[in-house]
């Protein structure tokens, strides 16, 4: 903050018998209960209720509550564009609009007087203002008073000004008037400056009389910055706003901390402070109470003087918003967004369009590295008008600074060139403020304008254009930081910042792997390439992790997945490559494509008729020094080749060194069909095609296309017809179809005793059952679904599945359907008797005896409910017993002893 004191002595007059307006103090206009005017050229406000404008002059101060139109001059809106004595966001200002020229510069009168004031009841009167005057055409701010006459005929006199500046920031006017006089008016002249950039505004005029006491707490310091502590200190700045105070007085202040208790302490001044008549004066006072701001976040930190006497507490108080920022490394520092913004943040503080992610715009495509970085204009669209915009690292530990370091960024810059643009500022003392880093047409791709209209943090020069002024890609900017800000502080934080104007609006700016380290060399390239047709493989050198190249005369920049790429240089040949190592340091060496005027061979495959033969070309020979050494022993420009097979060509320039090698194939058109043997369902696809770029084809089945698909044994032929060579080839295949295997694995079956039972997939070459075993049969003993695959020998597929159930019966078994068997006796010594028990007939009743191989070793017809037979041709053993009913099967075993 700014404070101009004045003191300005009037002559006394007498007071007047005419009835003054306001004599009740102290008098405040904020202009809060003015209605907002129309803005813009020309505007007119005849609306102010106390206060006047004139007819007699060219402009009139505006009632506004927002940023003036024009970038880079007047208030700005955020929050409100207006000074207030609270600690409260937005309101009304007046300001005087100057965008057009003719209606608002040059020299353009604008005049706003105040109401009449009565001081007779007053030894001493104070006026004080607020104004803002911010433009690089800023045109004077005077201020005049007439005293002792009401009415047109009154004398104007200059009490304050000239005011000239150029600062983005509300700023103080304060002066003492004498009292005892009954007739005092003031008004604010300004006469506008050459252009645009001369907007000035007002705001919280105050008129009252000097108090015995008036103190009041203008400023807190040292609240805010990196890594601060848990017992930070709290100091403030005491200003006198009355009359004399002499040393050793006690002034009552305190503070508090997020609306906390407040810490109350008596201030003793060590010596006296003037009376603001005399240009008043402050003293800064450290609490001897500490506050804990060691958690890394933001405070709301108020401070005020507690004179009870003081009769103004407009100005007693102060507050600030303190921010522990929390340190993001030390150097040597790199950071290249892959985990996260890495302790950066956003500021879109005014149409702001910053965004992080992967960028995915018709030019600005991916991040310098990896997949994420910071761009504006969102990650898929352009910036926006009036754009005030940035981003803030965190803290940068540089207590280990030798004064060496360097900044150093990927960066990608497409905006309106000269109009729109991004800058980098740097902080050394925690954010309190900032300084620009580095300047227009410093070297490694830093600044390259001076008159950037958007003014990125304040400041005209920045990064801007697109197309042949813009990067054209990613591109490693460096700077070398000032070596004694270095070495003399703790810790560093950068902001890059953009600002665009009202008009046209492009991708905007993009950066990545920010690092601040240590310069590095690179000269891995040679000085020059010998490029024979405009174009050279060129090797970067290893040991690095990024690499791009620049030839600023075709406007382009690459950047290089890999250490090798293919350069191309047809209207400069000088190229500038960049490498950047782990720690994100870049560094650059310049190359020389030396382009030469050598015809590169593009031999390439022919096709012709059996029999004949096809001449190959080598190209043209520009400098009479082509040397051609052919496989066929030719050493001219063209060679014939007789037969079906490959040429080969080397060709040296013996003037300009160029030397390529080039092949190429000679075919005959011909076609060749196998026959085919598939498995029934399966295709096969007849392939035809030809090396000949005019083959045309013809099939049997009356398709027109070189590859079909077919399933239908038979014979399939196809015709391939070159009308340009003017021949055709004809062949012919069958395609057989084989049956695929039958495998059975027979009905589903349950087991009523806890058994095994094998399962038999029959004969075939090749088994897989559903437990991956490969034998012919599978023996199971656990309730489940069993599949086979058997392959024959033509290498045809067929499968089964089968249900086994195994199930505890317990006496009779049943088997579904009211259905159960019995068997006895059993064990058995000759014969048994098979009992079936069913509501339904056993006339559709299946019989069958199974050894413990699964095999069946007798069927039995079954007529009635019980059945007796005889096992006297069988051996000793386990046997059972299966039957099959109403689509079911059971199975029961049975013994033979004799």
């Amino acid at each position: 903050m700014k404070k101009t004191l004045l003191f300005m002595c009037f002559a006394l007059i007498s007071a007047m018998s005419v009835a003054q307006t306001i004599s009740t103090y102290p008098y405040l206009e904020d202009f809060e209960a003015e209605a907002v005017c129309p803005t813009g050229c020309g505007a007119v406000c005849n609306t102010l209720i106390d206060w006047n404008n004139p007819t007699t002059d060219d402009l009139d101060w505006l009632v506004d509550p927002n940023g003036t139109s024009s970038s880079g001059t007047g208030p700005t809106a955020n929050n409100g564009a207006d000074h207030t004595l609270w600690p409260v966001a937005g309101g009304n200002y007046v300001y005087v609009e100057t965008s057009c020229s003719g209606t608002g510069y040059s020299n353009k009168l604008a005049l706003l007087e105040s109401p009449w004031f009565n001081f007779t009841a007053y030894p001493q009167m104070n006026l004080s203002f607020w104004y803002h005057a911010f433009g690089t055409t800023q045109g004077v701010l005077n201020v005049e008073a007439r005293i002792g006459t009401v009415g047109p005929l009154a004398t104007w006199t200059n009490v304050a000004g000239p005011i000239q500046d150029n600062l983005d920031a509300w700023q103080e006017w304060s002066g003492c008037l004498p009292g005892g006089v009954d007739s005092v008016q003031f008004r604010f002249a300004y006469v506008s400056g050459t252009s645009f950039g001369g907007d000035i505004a007002l705001d919280d005029i105050s008129v009252a009389p000097v108090p015995p006491v008036e103190v009041g707490v203008t400023a807190i310091v040292g609240a805010s910055g990196c890594g601060l502590s848990a017992t930070n200190p709290v100091t403030i700045t005491v200003c006198n706003f009355g009359d004399t105070l002499a040393p050793g007085t006690v002034i009552p202040v305190a503070f508090s901390l997020d609306g906390a208790a407040a810490v109350t302490e008596n201030f003793t001044l060590p010596t006296g402070l003037a009376s603001v008549c005399n240009g008043g004066g402050c003293l800064d006072y450290t609490f001897t109470a500490t506050v804990d701001l060691s958690a890394p976040g933001t405070y709301n930190l108020q401070a005020w003087t507690d004179d009870p006497t003081d009769p103004i507490a407009a100005n007693d108080s102060s507050s600030i918003v303190s921010n522990n920022i929390p340190f993001g490394g030390a150097i040597p520092y790199f950071e290249n967004f892959e985990a996260g913004q890495g302790g950066w943040s956003i500021d879109n503080g005014t149409n702001g369009t910053f965004a992080f992610g992967t960028p995915a715009k018709i030019d600005i495509q991916g991040a310098a590295s990896g997949d994420s970085c910071f761009v504006n204009g969102g990650l898929t669209g352009t910036y926006v008008a009036n754009e005030v915009s940035s981003v803030t690292s965190p803290c940068i530990d540089i207590s280990s600074a030798n004064g060496s370091e360097v900044v150093t960024a990927k960066v990608w810059w497409s905006s309106e060139n000269s109009w729109d643009g991004a800058n980098l500022f740097a902080s050394v003392d925690g954010g309190a403020s900032w300084s620009q880093a580095g300047n227009f047409g410093d070297p490694n791709n830093w600044y390259n304008d001076n008159s950037i209209n958007g003014a990125p943090q304040g400041s005209q020069e920045g990064w801007t254009g697109d197309g042949g002024t813009g990067s054209n890609g990613w591109v490693c900017a460096t700077h070398s930081l000032d070596s004694a800000m270095m070495v003399d502080n703790s810790s560093i934080m950068f902001r890059v910042g953009f600002g665009s104007d009202g008009s046209v609006q492009r991708e905007g700016f993009a950066f990545d792997d920010f690092a601040v380290g240590y310069p590095i060399t690179y000269s891995m390239v040679p000085d020059s390439i010998l490029a024979c047709d405009t174009m050279a493989m060129v090797d970067f050198g290893a040991g690095y992790d990024w690499y791009s190249y620049s030839n600023n005369a075709n406007g382009y920049n690459g950047t290089i997945s890999g250490q090798t790429a293919m350069l191309s240089s047809t209207n400069n040949n000088d190229v500038i490559i960049y490498a950047s190592d782990s720690l994100g340091m870049c560094a650059s060496d310049s190359l020389y494509l030396d382009v030469k005027d050598f015809v590169v061979p593009n031999l390439t495959d022919v096709t012709v008729c059996a029999g004949d033969s096809a001449v190959f070309d080598a190209g043209g020979d520009w400098t009479g020094g082509a040397v051609y050494d052919w496989s066929t022993s030719d050493t001219l420009q063209t060679s014939w080749l007789f037969a079906p097979g490959q040429i080969n060509l080397t060709k040296t320039d013996t003037i300009t060194g160029c030397m390529v090698t080039d092949s190429a194939m000679l075919y005959n058109l011909a076609v060749t069909l196998n026959d085919v043997t598939v498995c029934d369902g399966d295709s096969a696809v007849l392939d035809a095609t030809s090396t000949s770029p005019d083959a045309m084809y013809m099939w049997n089945t009356g398709d027109s296309v070189s590859m079909i698909s077919v399933n239908t044994a038979g014979t399939y032929g196809v015709t391939v017809t070159d009308t340009v060579i003017g021949c055709a080839v004809s062949d012919s295949m069958d395609l057989i179809v084989n049956a695929l295997p039958v495998v059975d694995l027979g009905l589903d079956m349950t087991f009523c005793d806890t058994l095994t039972y094998t399962l038999d997939a029959g004969a075939a070459s090749s088994y897989l059952w559903s437990d991956a075993s490969t034998n012919q049969t599978l023996v199971v003993s656990t309730t489940g679904t069993y599949s086979v695959i058997v392959t024959d020998a033509n290498g045809c597929e067929g499968t089964d599945d089968v249900t086994i159930t195994f199930q505890d019966c317990s006496g009779l078994d049943e088997l579904g359907n009211n259905i159960s068997i019995n068997l006895y006796p059993n064990p058995s010594s000759g014969s048994i008797t098979v009992a079936i028990d069913a509501v339904a007939s056993v006339a559709d009743a299946k019989m069958a005896i199974v050894n413990v191989f699964g095999q069946t070793v007798r069927t039995i017809d079954v007529s009635e409910a019980s059945t007796l037979i005889d096992l006297n041709d069988l051996v000793n053993g386990t046997y059972f017993i299966q039957v099959e009913m109403s689509g079911a099967v059971m199975v029961k075993r049975f013994v033979l002893n004799r």
